[in-house]
């Protein structure tokens, strides 16, 4: 009995997250939070932001793609100091009229993989330039 309740304080204690640093190596280019200032690499981290929700239809290689005016976009942005972009990373197909469209997520578990991988060339070309992503989830304000 001993033995089983002492495997059931591991599962929780792993479960809780209270271990996770056994398992994840310490990022130091991800921005944290310490109190109430933002950190980067144990440094105060301040920025200038801006909305580029639409970066990973530029990056696609689909439809909605225009590689070259994300480019210029993100060379635009950098120049005016700005180093950190809300972007979209998930979106739901919706019958709502001002939804994304189209959808990251076309039905559960089907992908639009064009979307995907601007996104993936979105991220690539911010971190050339040093930006750092706010990436949403989901397809509503």
């Amino acid at each position: 009995m001993r033995k089983y309740l002492s495997l059931a304080a591991v599962v929780v204690v792993l479960l809780s997250g209270g271990c996770s640093s056994l398992f994840v190596k310490e990022q130091p280019n991800f921005i944290k939070v310490n109190g109430t200032q933002f950190e980067l690499a144990g440094h105060p981290y301040y920025f200038v932001g801006t909305n580029l929700w639409y970066g990973c239809y530029l990056g696609s290689s689909g439809s909605t793609g225009d590689r070259k005016r994300l480019i210029r976009e993100l060379d635009k942005l950098k120049s005016l100091g700005i180093t950190n972009l809300r972007v979209c990373a998930a979106s739901e197909e919706s019958a709502i009229e001002r939804s994304v469209k189209p959808a990251i997520q076309k039905s559960p578990g089907v992908y639009d993989g064009d979307l995907l991988e601007g996104l993936d060339f979105l991220l690539d070309e911010m971190n050339k330039r040093e930006m750092h992503a706010v990436l949403f989830l989901n397809n509503y304000w």
